[in-house]
């Protein structure tokens, strides 16, 4: 894993996971970015949880179609598709972005994810219970961060490597929003350590999340303009 010395790995997990996340939870944030068979753009929720990430994303393929003018979203190919998903992509990490740092892009190759994946399977289900807690540090080490001083050479990246496939898309994607935004300012702007990015209890997303993903600021409530509280 190629990462910058100054990452908090502890900070990062406590952010993400809080006390620790079971792996009935952390299974259903694993999952490919996948589209729907009857309707191209529309993106596959296999499980309750990773919506607070595949909304924003889901929202952000729908902008850029209207500012493409596309009338028929039905007839659009595969690659056009994947095109639209890339730009989402980009476009919330640069959204995230504060000024004068780089866009970190957190991926999990296909060779690691099958290597960690073979290296499960050495344990039975009795010996590795649903209820216990996953070993986040385990992930920390299969990542792999890039890092891009513009949304083009993020762009190139993503169309001549494959990035997006395997079933780490979303964690990866939570990861490189966390690392391109900044862990310790995201606790400034959320202003309360209490609450992790993700409930480990039931698993889904916190608002603040989201917020960060459509407004590149991960504040708890949002207001149009100043209101006096």
């Amino acid at each position: 894993m190629s990462a910058d010395e100054d990452i908090d790995w502890a900070i990062i997990k406590n952010l993400v996971f809080g006390e620790g996340i079971t792996e009935t939870v952390f299974d259903r944030w694993l999952q490919p970015f996948q589209f729907y068979q009857d309707e191209p753009t529309a993106l596959v929720q296999n499980g309750g949880g990773p919506c607070a990430v595949l909304a924003p994303v889901q929202a952000f393929i729908l902008k850029k179609s209207l500012e493409d003018d596309i009338q028929n979203l039905k007839t659009l190919s595969s690659e056009t598709v994947k095109s639209l998903l890339k730009n989402a992509i980009c476009e919330i990490l640069n959204l995230c972005r504060p000024p004068n740092r780089a866009i970190t892009l957190a991926r999990i190759s296909s060779e690691v994810a099958a290597a960690w994946q073979d290296s499960l399977k050495g344990f039975s289900s009795s010996k590795r219970m649903k209820c216990d807690t996953v070993d986040v540090d385990t992930l920390h080490t299969c990542l792999t961060l890039e890092t891009f001083q513009t949304t083009t050479n993020l762009a190139k990246f993503l169309d001549d490597h494959e990035v997006l496939g395997n079933k780490y898309d979303i964690v990866c994607f939570l990861y490189s929003v966390i690392l391109t935004r900044g862990p310790n300012r995201i606790i400034d702007e959320r202003q309360d350590m209490e609450e992790s990015l993700i409930d480990p209890v039931h698993g889904h997303g916190s608002q603040s999340l989201i917020n960060l993903l459509i407004t590149g600021h991960a504040t708890q409530n949002v207001f149009d303009g100043t209101k006096d509280l």
